[in-house]
């Protein structure tokens, strides 16, 4: 079942602003939101109403370097010159956290903050560190949750979990051929995109110990991608269509479980891809758009956010979506020089709901890495027993 997606999401809309407001930081352009913004098939317009305040972190500190717990409102970590620095949103303080790291990959912090993934390597609070992943993954490794203790990622096809300290690795699939993978919150439940041995495609819902198992997105015609859950705990993805059409659905049993809600949140006949879906607020989910398809940056490739647009300039950069912040705050990576060059990193304040702060701000230019480090929130609750949940969505 597919329902009218202006209708369902002017509900979720309106429903999940909270009201509470956010003061301007410097840094950022930015205006009040009086409302939050209607959701169409693409994305909607941005006040118009801007102030510049100038923020740009000009010198990265060369003090010595203190892996020191993670900051209540959330912190942007950088990499260059093998050092992990963490800047505060509002770019006013910036410490080094890790050094001697070789980046050879994404960096990637486990959910409550106190771990950090950087290349192949898990670095430790105590300053221990660890390579439990042999091989390539095919994305970027998940942390388990809400401990954050394992790594879960797919090489060859094959979904493998590793103890963080490299004291074992399980193989832990169920289907002939895994693709990627998003944990859920809660830490009950995993999304896979992958075919089953039977031949069934699809975007699959397990238990953790892959127990229990169900198809619940699937279409003859689409490559499904980019799985992740929501704030409150609903599901979305990107289906690829064989005339070259993108959406980015989101999917959630109906009251009665006789069928799917289904919003299309977006729909483009560009490449569509990276979602990240914010842990904080359950109506803000951020994707990649344009370029030749694959993932990664790519030439024309864009950040957008569902529902609100972008500013200049940063709308126009080749970027991808990082992570996000809380207050509402999206981490954006820009390529000014190419994406073999240096990285700009952005912060994207969203002003989504009534009160809080819109805008952008360059935060810092010329680094070789980024990520966001937020302890994560309670998570949304884990999904009830899904034996008898409907067929799957049509994607």
């Amino acid at each position: 079942m597919r329902r009218a997606a202006l209708v369902l999401a002017g509900a979720l809309l309106l429903g999940s602003c909270t009201g509470s407001a956010t003061t301007s930081t410097p840094g950022t352009t930015s205006t009040s939101s009086s409302a939050p913004p209607a959701i169409t098939t693409t994305s909607t317009a941005a006040p118009t109403t801007t102030t510049t305040v100038p923020a740009l972190v000009e010198r990265l500190p060369e003090a010595p370097c203190s892996f020191d717990p993670a900051r209540a409102e959330g912190e942007v970590t950088v990499a260059r010159d093998g050092r992990v620095f963490g800047i505060s949103p509002d770019g006013t303080i910036v410490r080094c956290l890790v050094d001697e790291v070789a980046l050879t990959a994404e960096l990637s912090w486990g959910p409550v903050a106190d771990r950090l993934l950087a290349g192949d390597m898990v670095i430790l609070t105590d300053g221990s560190r660890y390579q439990p992943i042999e091989g390539l993954p095919a994305a970027a490794p998940e942390w388990t949750t809400p401990t954050g203790v394992r790594l879960v990622y797919v090489i060859d096809g094959v979904l493998l979990k590793s103890q963080v300290d490299g004291s074992g690795t399980d193989d832990v699939g169920f289907l002939a051929n895994h693709f990627e993978v998003a944990y859920h919150p809660a830490g009950t439940h995993y999304l896979v995109d992958g075919t089953s041995e039977e031949g069934e495609y699809g975007l699959w819902l397990a238990r953790n110990d892959a127990s229990t198992t169900v198809l619940i997105a699937t279409d003859e015609g689409a490559l499904l991608s980019s799985p992740d859950w929501t704030a409150d705990g609903q599901i979305v993805f990107v289906a690829a269509h064989d005339d070259g059409s993108h959406d980015l659905h989101r999917i959630f049993p109906s009251e009665d479980l006789a069928a799917y809600d289904q919003l299309d949140l977006v729909s483009t006949d560009d490449w569509l891809g990276h979602v990240v879906a914010s842990p904080f607020n359950p109506v803000l989910v951020a994707y990649a758009v344009g370029g030749e398809p694959g993932g990664g940056c790519a030439d024309g490739r864009t950040t957008e956010v569902v529902g609100v647009d972008l500013p200049e300039p940063l709308a126009s950069a080749t970027s991808l979506p990082v992570g996000w912040l809380p207050d509402d705050r999206l981490v954006v990576a820009a390529y000014p020089d190419g994406c073999d060059g240096a990285i700009d990193v952005w912060v994207f304040t969203s002003g989504f709901c009534p009160g809080t702060e819109y805008g952008a701000a360059l935060l810092v230019s010329g680094m070789e890495g980024v990520a966001e480090r937020v302890v994560m929130p309670p998570p949304p609750p884990s999904p009830e027993d899904f034996t008898n949940l409907p067929d799957p969505a049509p994607a």
